[in-house]
């Protein structure tokens, strides 16, 4: 009998892994590697404005939208780089003309389960994927790179914002100089 049960397992095992094989895998888009990381052009300013996060593929729901916004704006804050983080649609000064924006773009989501995760430790993963672009003052692009962020073991689905923000807080502090404090 449990010689049923455990084979019976295995097949169920093989068929799954067999149909996760068979399915389209979608073309992400390419990271930064080390070398292109250590070459970026440093920004020299004092001043970043967070844009919205945006998704023109993928329907991301309204309190992971929210929560990577407010973490992002958050953490670039605790870097200590900027003198004012703006808010998307907010105007800054006149006198401020080293504005650098900094563009969400969602581009892979998958909301996992916090129970499966509890229950099982290897599934129930949640992950979120966005490609990130900084712009300088005179409309370049500065930083261009894939940023993720997950919640793999333990944990509720929007602790993986947590992790997506302190990636892109990373990513922006590598290129930011800080410029006249």
């Amino acid at each position: 009998m449990t010689r049923r049960i455990v084979l019976l397992i295995a097949g169920c095992l093989l068929a799954a892994a067999f149909a996760a094989a068979q399915e389209p895998k979608k073309e992400k888009p390419r990271s930064a590697t080390a070398a292109e990381t250590m070459n970026e052009p440093k920004i020299k300013t004092e001043h970043i404005q967070v844009m919205r996060p945006a998704s023109e593929e993928i329907e991301l729901p309204l309190e992971f939208r929210m929560a990577i916004y407010e973490k992002v704006m958050e953490n670039l804050y605790k870097t200590g780089r900027f003198q004012h983080v703006y808010r998307d649609g907010e105007q800054p000064p006149a006198e401020v003309n080293d504005l650098v924006k900094l563009e969400i773009t969602v581009w892979g989501f998958k909301e996992g389960s916090a129970r499966m995760r509890q229950v099982t430790t290897v599934t129930g993963q949640t992950h979120i994927r966005v490609r990130i672009r900084a712009v300088d003052a005179q409309g370049n692009e500065r930083l261009s790179r894939n940023v993720g962020g997950d919640v793999m073991f333990f944990g509720e689905n929007l602790r993986a914002t947590d992790d997506l923000a302190k990636a892109i807080a990373g990513a922006i502090k590598k290129i930011v100089v800080p410029g006249k404090k």
